[in-house]
C-alpha cells in the first residue's frame, strides 16, 4: 500500500519572511512573503477618472447637438457638474493613492508589496482632462447657445 502524506511537500512553500516566537511555547510563527497587492485608491482613481472623460464626451455632444435648439446649455451644464465632480475626485484619489504607494515603499516588505502606480497616474490625468474639459465643455456651449 503506498504511504500518503497529507499536507505539503517541503519544497513547495517559499521561504519565510520572518519568525514570530509563539510566548510560552518552543514554537515560532513563520511569515510567508505576500504577493503584490494593487491599491484600491488608484483603482477608485482610475475608474472615476475614465468615467469623468466619458461623461465629459456626453455632455460635449448634447450639448453642441442641442445648442441651436436653446436646450444645450442646460444639459451641458448638468452633466458638465457631474464630468467635473468625477474628474475632482479622480484627482484626489489618484493624489492620495500615490501617497500611499510611497509611504507602502517607505516601510518595505513588511507589510508587503503595494502596486498601482500607473493606475493612480492614469486616474489623476484622466479627471484633470475630465474636470476641465467638462469646464470647456460648459463654455462652448453656451458661447454658441447665446451668441
Amino acid at each position: 500500500m503506498p504511504s500518503h502524506h497529507p499536507g505539503p511537500r517541503s519544497g513547495q512553500w517559499p521561504a519565510p519572511v520572518r519568525w514570530a516566537p509563539v510566548p510560552g511555547s518552543q514554537f515560532a510563527v513563520g511569515y510567508l512573503p505576500l504577493p503584490p497587492a494593487v491599491a484600491g485608491v488608484a483603482v477608485g482613481a482610475l475608474v472615476a477618472g475614465a468615467v469623468s472623460v466619458l461623461v465629459m464626451l456626453f455632455a460635449s455632444a448634447l450639448g453642441l447637438a442641442g445648442a441651436e435648439q436653446g436646450w444645450g446649455g442646460w444639459v451641458a451644464g448638468a452633466f458638465g457638474v457631474l464630468a467635473f465632480l468625477l474628474g475632482a475626485a479622480a484627482v484626489s484619489l489618484g493624489s492620495l493613492g500615490l501617497r500611499q504607494l510611497r509611504q507602502a515603499a517607505a516601510v518595505g516588505e513588511a507589510s508587503g508589496p503595494l502596486k498601482g502606480r500607473g493606475m493612480a497616474i492614469s486616474g489623476l490625468v484622466c479627471g484633470a482632462v475630465g474636470a476641465l474639459g467638462a469646464v470647456a465643455a460648459v463654455v462652448l456651449t453656451l458661447t454658441l447657445q447665446l451668441g
